[in-house]
């Protein structure tokens, strides 16, 4: 497949290469991401942001054979307030990602989930946000009271 915005580097782990391990409909919906964002998107840089095995198998990030991983965390550039955070979510939800979680306290800057999850549907997304460590799960309106006005 071939992605404009996301190198096949972008997608190794601790020396997994995860991308054909990811469902294609995530690939697309993550580079057109990158492309409205109109800057820089970073595939999160922790070894579980993409694919992991023999972990909470009910994430979308699980991956075992036969399966997809269907979740990646991204750090989008400038999203540095509230408002542009509202701006990436939207812009997750007209998309059509089926799984969106704000992340504010994140290295090195605020982060997304995104996600592909077939529990839902475009336009009805499952919403959430964490905050500190260890992460406390709140609603997403909470959590955005925790980026910068």
């Amino acid at each position: 497949m071939k992605l404009y915005y996301f190198s096949r580097r972008e997608f190794l782990r601790d020396g997994r290469d995860w991308i054909d391990d990811i469902d294609p409909r995530l690939l697309v919906l993550l580079d057109t991401f990158r492309h409205q964002w109109g800057s820089r998107v970073l595939i999160s840089g922790h070894p579980d942001a993409i694919g992991r095995t023999g972990k909470a198998t009910d994430s979308q990030h699980h991956w075992e054979p036969g399966k997809l991983v269907r979740g990646i965390d991204v750090i989008p550039s400038a999203m540095g307030l509230r408002k542009d955070a509202n701006r990436a979510i939207t812009m997750a939800i007209n998309l059509g990602f089926t799984g969106i979680g704000l992340y504010p306290h994140w290295q090195p800057s605020a982060g997304l989930h995104l996600d592909t999850r077939t529990s839902r549907r475009p336009g009805d997304p499952a919403l959430w946000g964490a905050v500190y460590k260890p992460q406390q799960y709140l609603s997403l309106n909470e959590t955005l009271e925790f980026m910068p006005a």
